[in-house]
């Protein structure tokens, strides 16, 4: 047996990736620039936790919390955006702050305010808009969860193990978080694995039906 990676009861073996190396129409150049998105989604990921969760869990309305939320505003690395069958680039914090602007939405539509800025003072709790602890923390992981698909897509492209090693460890963490609350619990985002029998084009249908059982899950257009 090949040496694998574990994720629950997923086995991702080396040699099933060597197979798939010499059937793949993508050339060492297409691989790199996968290469480079999957590292890039992994630098916004590791942002998102470290600029703004650990703030959010500690003190979410302290003068390292608004420093953050800075920091995170200005963090230039963009990642995927979908809103219907459209996609555009956004900054990893736009991202987060259009997932709390849909849990509200959701939850409490009249609590939204007409004005472009309304997500980021809901989410710094400034000028009469607010947000709960909660509800910062499932943005934040919600978009966690998109930005570590995209990743993992990348990554099976460029057959880069290591990266898809990290990537579903990183799924898991941000699936036994969500477990934890009951909105957002999302059993196949716990339960989610590929089989290794089959190729990249049937691993990103898997991951592309994960995505809509999310969006669905969280009542995303």
């Amino acid at each position: 047996m090949a040496a694998g990676i574990s994720f629950k009861n997923y086995e991702y073996p080396l040699y099933s990736l060597e197979r798939q190396a010499s059937k793949t129409e993508s050339s060492a150049a297409e691989k790199a620039m996968f290469r480079t998105t999957a590292f890039s989604m992994l630098d916004c990921h590791a942002v998102v936790i470290g600029q703004i969760e650990f703030f959010v869990w500690i003190n979410s309305g302290g003068d390292a919390f608004q420093k953050a939320v800075e920091q995170l505003a200005n963090f230039e690395s963009e990642v995927p955006l979908f809103i219907g069958e459209e996609e555009q680039w956004v900054p990893v914090g736009a991202l987060v702050l259009y997932h709390l602007h849909m849990i509200q939405l959701n939850a409490t539509p009249d609590q939204i305010k007409d004005d472009l800025l309304y997500s980021l003072m809901a989410y710094t709790n400034k000028n009469g808009c607010s947000s709960t602890v909660l509800q910062k923390m499932r943005a934040g992981r919600r978009a966690r969860a998109e930005i570590l698909l995209y990743a993992l897509e990348n990554a099976l492209k460029a057959e880069d193990l290591r990266i898809v090693q990290e990537c579903f460890a990183k799924l898991r963490e941000v699936g036994i978080a969500m477990s934890l609350d009951q909105q957002d619990r999302t059993d196949e985002l716990n339960t989610f694995n590929l089989d290794s029998r089959e190729g990249l084009e049937n691993h990103l249908k898997h991951i592309a039906s994960l995505k809509q059982i999310l969006k669905k899950k969280w009542n995303l257009p």
